[in-house]
C-alpha cells in the first residue's frame, strides 16, 4: 500500500506543482483539487497505520533483525517509505492547494466517507484474494484474523472509522491553517 500511495501522491504532487506554475489545463487542476482530501486521508492512514499496526508486530521486528544482519537498513527504509505519505498529505491540503478551489471542487464529506468504505472493502477483498493465491498475509496482524467473518467485519469497521477520521484531519488542517496564497 505505501508504494501505491506514494506513487499516486507523486503524480498528484506533480500535477499540483504544475498547476501552481500555471502549466496545467484548468480541468486537470480542478481534478487535482477534487481528489486532494481523498488522497490525503489515504496517505495519512498509511503513515499512522504503519506505526500503529506494523511496527509493534513481532513479525516486523523479526524482519528488521534479519535484514540488519545482512547490513540492509530495513527499518530505516520502511520509515522513509511510510513517513512522507502523511507529511506530504498535510503539505498538499495546507500549502499547495487553492483553498477556494479545494473546497469547491471536493466531493462532500459524506461522499468521501463512502469512497473510503468502498476502498476498505476492496482492500480487504484483494488482501484475501492475495492470501489465497500466495498463502501469505501482507502483515502479521492480518494472519491473526484468520478467516473469521466477525474479526474481519470488526477490522473493516475500525479501518473505515479511522479513514473517516483522517478525512476530518485533512479537512480541519485545510480549514484552519493560514492561506499562503
Amino acid at each position: 500500500l505505501p508504494r501505491q500511495a506514494l506513487a499516486l501522491q507523486a503524480i498528484h504532487f506533480i500535477v499540483s506543482l504544475l498547476g501552481l506554475l500555471g502549466l496545467t489545463p484548468p480541468s486537470l487542476l480542478v481534478l487535482s483539487h477534487s481528489v486532494a482530501f481523498l488522497a490525503a486521508g489515504l496517505t495519512i492512514f498509511v503513515t499512522v497505520q504503519f506505526f500503529a499496526l506494523v511496527v509493534p508486530e513481532e513479525q516486523y521486528k523479526f524482519e528488521c533483525v534479519v535484514w540488519d544482519k545482512r547490513r540492509v537498513p530495513y527499518s530505516l527504509m520502511q520509515n522513509v517509505m511510510h513517513i512522507p505519505c502523511g507529511v506530504l498529505a498535510i503539505v498538499d491540503v495546507s500549502i499547495m492547494k487553492s483553498r477556494t478551489l479545494l473546497f469547491q471542487a471536493s466531493p462532500s464529506k459524506l461522499h468521501l466517507v463512502l469512497c473510503y468504505g468502498v476502498y476498505a472493502f476492496l482492500y480487504i477483498a484483494m488482501t484475501h484474494a492475495n492470501e489465497r493465491a500466495t498463502g501469505e498475509w501482507p502483515y502479521g496482524i492480518l494472519a491473526k484474523l484468520g478467516y473469521s467473518w466477525s474479526k474481519w467485519s470488526y477490522f473493516f469497521l475500525v479501518q473505515f472509522f479511522i479513514l473517516s477520521i483522517f478525512i476530518g484531519v485533512a479537512y480541519t488542517v485545510a480549514s484552519f491553517t493560514p492561506v499562503v496564497w
